[in-house]
C-alpha cells in the first residue's frame, strides 16, 4: 500500500504541474523570443539560447538589415518567427551560411511529398539536395528559409569540437531580401503533441525486429508453439538481426479483472496455466535463453468485474453512472489516480520484473476515445489518459520498450517508444495497401515523436507483396514484424525476410500534415468481394487517386538517403498500391543532384541497370510488387554499388570502405557461413586482378550477360567480421 500511495503522490504532483515542468532534468529550451541579431562588415549572426545559431558570411560591399531584438519580428500562437534579411539594391549578394544545431539534427522538409515527389528519409547526417529545412531533434525546433539560388556546400552534416552538428549552403541573392522562418517547439506545439519534450525524455530510436504470434495462431497459443518458434527464430533470423519475440494474447490463465478473489489484478495477469505452466515469467525466461527480448501483449481494462463491498468502483462512467461503451471493452477503467496506482502500475512492475523487455499496449485508443472521452470533458479526459502512460513508463522503467496499439496518438508521445499505425494487417489485399498507405501517411512522426509500427508482416500470402512490405518498413525504418507458423515459411520467403533484416534506424526528412482527400476508405466498404485479386478490381477498389496525372502518387514513392562515414548513397523504392505505369522521376524529386551522373542498382532482381542522369526511368508495376534502386554516385575508380545482403545495399553489413590505389578494401559484418553477392563498378580504365577474405573465402562469379565493367564477389564469411580485399590493375 505504500508503493501504491508513492505512485499516487508522484502522478498527482506530476499532473499538478503544467506541460513545460514535467520530468524536469535539464533547462527546457524557451519558446519565448530569445533570438537576437548582431553584425559587422562582413558578417552577421542570430543567437538562440545564447548561442550562435545562424552565422552568415558576405562580401564587406553588402549591407544587411536585420532587424535588432523583437523588432521586425512576427509573432504567432503557436510561435513561429519570420526572420528578414534586407540587402542593399542592385547588387547580386554572395553569402555562406552556416546553421548550428544541437548533437542530434537533420534536414527537413516542412510539408509532405506531392505530385510525384518521393517521401525522404534518412539515415545519419546527409544533407538532402533541395530541402530548405533543417529540424534539431534535441530542442525541438524548425528553421527553413525562403530564397533562390542556395545550394548545400557539403553533402553531410558537420561535427564541431562541442559534438554539435553544422550545415554550411551557400546563397546567390539578386533581389533584395531573404527570410529565414523559425519555428521552436515545432512537434510539440505546431503539430499538437504536446507531451513531445526531447530535453526531458526522448523514444527509445533502436531498431525493432521480431515476431507476434497473433495473426499466426491468435489465441491459440502454448508454450510448445512459442519455444518451437523461438528455437525457428535464433537458427533462421537472430543472426541476421532479429532482437525480439512477442506472445499476444492467448497466454492468460483465465480473465484478468476485478473481483473478489485473493489475487491481485496484476497476479491475475501473471498466472501460471495448462499451456504456460511456467506463466508469464516462463515465457520471458525461455525467449531470453534464446538471445531474444521477451514480449508480451496486454490490454489495460478490466475483462472481469465484480466490485466487493472493499474496494471502490473503478469503471469509466457517464455523468448518469452508465458504464462507457465499446464494440471491443467490455469494462472501461476509469483512469482516475486510485486506479493507477492500485491496478495498473502493479501491472507493468510485474512484466518489468518477469524480465519483458517489450509490451505491446492494445486498445488504447478504445480506453480513451470510446471510454475516457465520453464519460469527460476532454482536458479531463486527456489529463486522465496521460496519467495512465506516464504511469507506464514509471512502472516500466526506461528499459522497457513500450510500443501502443494503436493510433498516432498525442498523449503518449514522451513515455511510448512506438506506436501501431494500423489496423490489424493480416492476410488479404486490403490489409496490404493499408499497411503501406499508413506508413506514409503517418510517416513525419517516424524516430521523432515514435517508431511507427505498420503492423506485422504476413509473409506467406504472397511472396511479391512481402518483398514490397519487406523493402518499404526494411528501408523507412519501421518497427518490423512477421507473424506466420514456422510451416508456413518456405525457403523463399526466410530468404525474404533475411533480406529485410535488420530494419534500418530512419528518421523522416519531411514533416507536416497530409492531405486528407485520398481515398483510403474505399478499401472498408463492401464495394469489393471477390477472392480472385487482379489489377483491373484492385485499382476499381482504391478509387480514384488524388494525383490522377501522376504515375507515382503519394505513399508509391520513397527515397532513403544513408549517410555513413565512408560514403553517402540513396536507395529509392516505387511500390505499387495499385497498377503503375511506365515513368520516369526527375533526380531532384528523389532529392537528389540533377547535375550529377549515378550509377542504379536493382535490389531484387540484381541487376545493374547502368548509368542515370536528369531522371530515373520506371518500368510498369503490377499491383502489390515493388522495385528497389540504390544510385551512387558515379567515381572514377571501382566502388560497390550492390549486394544481396540488405534492401539498402548495404547499410548493415559494410561497416568501412577505404581505397588505397589500387586496391579497394571493405570492412564486412557478415552472417557465418551465409554466402552474399557484393556488386562493384568497374571503369575501364581498371581491370580487375585478385580477391582476398581474411576469413572465409571470397570468389569472382563469371556471368557472361552482364556489363563487362560490372564485377560480383561473392564471398562466404566463417566469422561475423572480416576484411574483403579487391586488387586492380591500371591500365594504360
Amino acid at each position: 500500500m505504500k508503493k501504491a500511495f508513492f505512485y499516487f503522490l508522484v502522478i498527482t504532483l506530476l499532473c499538478s504541474l503544467d506541460s513545460q515542468a514535467e520530468f524536469v532534468l535539464k533547462e527546457i529550451p524557451s519558446a519565448g523570443h530569445i533570438i537576437k541579431a548582431k553584425q559587422d562588415k562582413t558578417s552577421c549572426s542570430y543567437n538562440f539560447n545564447d548561442k550562435t545559431f545562424i552565422s552568415i558570411e558576405h562580401d564587406e560591399g553588402t549591407m544587411v538589415n536585420m532587424g535588432e531584438d523583437t523588432n521586425d519580428v512576427y509573432w504567432t500562437d503557436p510561435l513561429k518567427e519570420i526572420l528578414t534579411l534586407w540587402f542593399n539594391e542592385n547588387k547580386i549578394h554572395k553569402l555562406r551560411i552556416t546553421i548550428h544545431l544541437s548533437g542530434t539534427a537533420g534536414v527537413m522538409r516542412s510539408r509532405r511529398a506531392f505530385g510525384g515527389e518521393a517521401i525522404l528519409g534518412q539515415v545519419g547526417n546527409p544533407l538532402i539536395y533541395g530541402v530548405p529545412g533543417l529540424y534539431d531533434v534535441e530542442n525541438d525546433a524548425l528553421l527553413e528559409w525562403r530564397c533562390d539560388g542556395w545550394k548545400w556546400e557539403d553533402k553531410r552534416m558537420k561535427v564541431d569540437e562541442n559534438g554539435d552538428l553544422t550545415a554550411t549552403f551557400s546563397a546567390t541573392i539578386s533581389n533584395c531580401f531573404m527570410n529565414f522562418v523559425f519555428r521552436p517547439h515545432f512537434y510539440s506545439d505546431h503539430l499538437g503533441f504536446s507531451g513531445h519534450e526531447p530535453w526531458m525524455r526522448r523514444m527509445n530510436s533502436k531498431s525493432m525486429n521480431g515476431w507476434c504470434s497473433w495473426a499466426a495462431y491468435h489465441n491459440d497459443i502454448d508454450m510448445n508453439i512459442l519455444t518451437k518458434t523461438a528455437d525457428f527464430i535464433t537458427n533462421n533470423f537472430l543472426p541476421y538481426g532479429m532482437n525480439f519475440m512477442q506472445a499476444d494474447n492467448g497466454y492468460m490463465a483465465n480473465r484478468p479483472g476485478v473481483s473478489l478473489s485473493r489475487r491481485s489484478y496484476a497476479e491475475s495477469w501473471m498466472a501460471p496455466s495448462k499451456k504456460f505452466p511456467g506463466g508469464p515469467a516462463g515465457i520471458a525466461k525461455m525467449i531470453n535463453e534464446r538471445g531474444l527480448e521477451p514480449g508480451i501483449w496486454v490490454r489495460p481494462d478490466f475483462f472481469s468485474y465484480n466490485i466487493g463491498q472493499f474496494d471502490r468502483d473503478v469503471l469509466c462512467r457517464r455523468p448518469n453512472g452508465n458504464q462507457t461503451q465499446s464494440d471491443w471493452f467490455e469494462n472501461i477503467p476509469d483512469m482516475s489516480d486510485y486506479t493507477i496506482t492500485n491496478y495498473f502500475v502493479p501491472l507493468f512492475e510485474a512484466f518489468k520484473n518477469a524480465g519483458f523487455k517489450y509490451v505491446k499496449v492494445d486498445g488504447l485508443r478504445h480506453i480513451f476515445l470510446e471510454g475516457l472521452n465520453t464519460a469527460y470533458e476532454p482536458k479531463e479526459a486527456r489529463r486522465r489518459f496521460r496519467n495512465f502512460a506516464l504511469a507506464a513508463r514509471l512502472a516500466s522503467g526506461d528499459d522497457v520498450y513500450l510500443m501502443g496499439c494503436w493510433g498516432l496518438m498525442p498523449e503518449l508521445a514522451g513515455t511510448f517508444d512506438a506506436c501501431r499505425i494500423s489496423f490489424d494487417c493480416a492476410r488479404g489485399w486490403k490489409a496490404f495497401h493499408r499497411q503501406l498507405f499508413y506508413f506514409a501517411e503517418f510517416f513525419s512522426t517516424q524516430r521523432i515523436v515514435f517508431l511507427n509500427d505498420p503492423d506485422h508482416i504476413v509473409m506467406h500470402e504472397n511472396a511479391d507483396w512481402a518483398r514490397s512490405r519487406l523493402s518499404n518498413i526494411s528501408l523507412g525504418g519501421g518497427l518490423l514484424t512477421y507473424s506466420d507458423k514456422n510451416s508456413e515459411m518456405t525457403p523463399e520467403l526466410i530468404n525474404i525476410l533475411q533480406r529485410g533484416l535488420p530494419s534500418l534506424e530512419t528518421r523522416t526528412a519531411e514533416c507536416g500534415e497530409m492531405h486528407y482527400n485520398h481515398p483510403t476508405g474505399y478499401m472498408y466498404g463492401n464495394k469489393f468481394n471477390t477472392d480472385v485479386i487482379t489489377a483491373e478490381n484492385a485499382d476499381k477498389q482504391l478509387g480514384p487517386s488524388i494525383e490522377p496525372n501522376v504515375n507515382s502518387p503519394f505513399s508509391t514513392l520513397w527515397a532513403i538517403h544513408i549517410e555513413k562515414p565512408y560514403e553517402i548513397w540513396c536507395v529509392t523504392q516505387r511500390t505499387a498500391i495499385w497498377s503503375l505505369k511506365e515513368d520516369e522521376t526527375p533526380l531532384e524529386k528523389l532529392g537528389l543532384d540533377p547535375s550529377i551522373t549515378y550509377l542504379a542498382y536493382d535490389f531484387w532482381k540484381q541487376k545493374y541497370l547502368g548509368e542515370v542522369k536528369n531522371k530515373l526511368h520506371w518500368e510498369p508495376l503490377t499491383f502489390g510488387h515493388t522495385t528497389v534502386v540504390a544510385l551512387r554516385e558515379k567515381l572514377d575508380r571501382p566502388q560497390l554499388i550492390g549486394s544481396t545482403r540488405h534492401v539498402s545495399m548495404d547499410a548493415e553489413s559494410v561497416e568501412d570502405i577505404k581505397w588505397e590505389e589500387p586496391s579497394l578494401k571493405l570492412n564486412l559484418k557478415c552472417v557465418p557461413n551465409a554466402e552474399e553477392i557484393y556488386t562493384f563498378h568497374v571503369p575501364s580504365d581498371y581491370k580487375f586482378s585478385e580477391v582476398t577474405c581474411s576469413d572465409g573465402s571470397a570468389k569472382k562469379l563469371e556471368l557472361p550477360e552482364e556489363s563487362p565493367e560490372i564485377l560480383k564477389i561473392s564471398v562466404k564469411a566463417n566469422a561475423k567480421n572480416v576484411i574483403l580485399g579487391l586488387k586492380f590493375v591500371k591500365n594504360d
